[in-house]
């Protein structure tokens, strides 16, 4: 018993068998280490968020201080990191590539291991001076994506006990893989929620373009087969008030020196109502400027011609004007356009929808402008021929 005993206490009083234990420990961390930080890595593709993470288990593993991540920017050949001040408060650096210890290893894709970085002659203490820290010993390694680029730099600062030996840049290198691999991929993720949100756009865009050239379609059919002028800009007003949510439509139209307003209440199943004309009101303005435009709550709108006919107070208004080879000769009206409070306005989108619609009643009033004045040509050309008739019979 008492020459085991004896061996037992030479293996522990053995430097080398502690040497091991210390080795086997250390290996334990490093690989709990890698294994954590793979994990808690996977874990968001906010970059933000995954580089706050990244330096944060950089740092524990490595036993620093600090760690910083820069990012490539390849566009303006610069470094840049969220660095935190000694006040706690973060604030994005940017560094030229090949300015200071990253710039430099991102610059030649080589480690550095520095045990007094203010002896390197690479070292800036630009960004010391910034954050109020303060530099000893530092490790420095290139961040490589799966095609080996350089996308990054990872620095550890200041470790805790004694300087950062060849293990620990065994270890930095795998955790720089680790960095990578994430850093990838929430680029590509954030580069596929543009491009989606593009798309999205886009989509929208082509529906928005495709309901008003059905709109247009519909509009057109109903122009030519309308008996008359008033049931057509009646159907107008109403498709208007449908396409832009509008309690009201309204459309005025000038002919020598006579004005004609009528007036459509959305949602009602009727003819249109022939209202007072008025001269103070948002469809004679336009009419005189020829300026569309979209008024808010903030400057209620006032058209006596509406609230006359209908009882109805304005809020909103978009106008738009009617006119045929630069002459003016009415305008086409909107009021109190439908939505959520505060949301209720007219938009840029609508002026040009309604700039649209206003070009079918320009062409429906010219239209019907020239049929009466053919009609009229067509009256005292016969009166004429009848005349004739009249004197011929009384001559003879």
């Amino acid at each position: 018993m008492t020459a085991v005993a004896h061996h037992e206490s030479s293996f522990d009083d053995d430097p080398r068998v502690a040497r091991l234990e210390r080795d086997l420990v250390r290996a334990r961390e490093r690989l709990d280490a890698i294994r954590d930080i793979g994990a808690v890595l996977g874990s968001s593709l906010n970059l933000d968020r995954l580089l706050a993470i990244i330096v944060e288990r950089i740092a524990d593993a490595m036993h620093a201080d600090r760690a910083t991540l820069f990012l490539l920017d390849d566009t303006r050949a610069e470094l840049w990191a969220k660095a935190t001040h000694g006040s706690g408060d973060t604030a994005e650096i940017r560094i030229a590539v090949g300015e200071g210890i990253a710039g430099w290893v991102a610059k030649t894709g080589q480690r550095l291991n520095i045990k007094d970085a203010y002896k390197d002659v690479r070292f800036s203490s630009a960004t010391d001076e910034r954050t109020g820290f303060r530099t000893t010993s530092l490790l420095c390694q290139p961040i490589r994506n799966h095609r080996r680029k350089i996308i990054g730099v990872v620095q550890v600062l200041n470790k805790r006990d004694g300087y950062f030996t060849t293990e620990d840049e065994s270890l930095l290198t795998s955790l720089a893989g680790h960095a990578a691999i994430s850093i990838e991929s929430s680029k590509l993720f954030l580069e596929l929620s543009d491009n989606n949100m593009e798309l999205v756009h886009a989509q929208n865009q082509l529906q928005l373009r495709v309901a008003e050239i059905d709109l247009l379609f519909r509009v057109e059919q109903e122009m030519n087969r309308a008996i008359g002028l008033v049931p057509f800009l009646g159907s107008l007003l109403r498709h208007a008030t449908e396409a832009i949510p509008s309690e009201v439509g309204a459309i005025s139209v000038v002919e020598t020196g006579d004005t004609r307003t009528w007036v459509r209440l959305a949602g009602v199943d009727r003819a249109l109502l022939t209202a007072p004309s008025s001269s103070d009101g948002i469809l004679a303005d336009t009419v005189a400027t020829g300026v569309s435009v979209a008024l808010s709550a903030d400057y209620p709108p006032k058209e006596p011609s509406i609230t006359l006919s209908t009882g109805i107070e304005l809020r909103t208004a978009l106008v738009v004007p009617l006119e045929l080879d630069g002459e003016r000769f009415g305008a086409i009206a909107l009021a109190n356009r439908s939505g959520p409070p505060g949301l209720a306005a007219y938009t840029p989108e609508d002026i040009k929808l309604l700039t649209l619609l206003a070009g079918r009643a320009e062409a429906a009033i010219v239209l019907d402008q020239r049929r009466r004045e053919h009609l009229k040509a067509d009256r005292l050309g016969a009166i004429g021929q009848a005349l004739s008739g009249v004197l011929h019979d009384l001559k003879t």
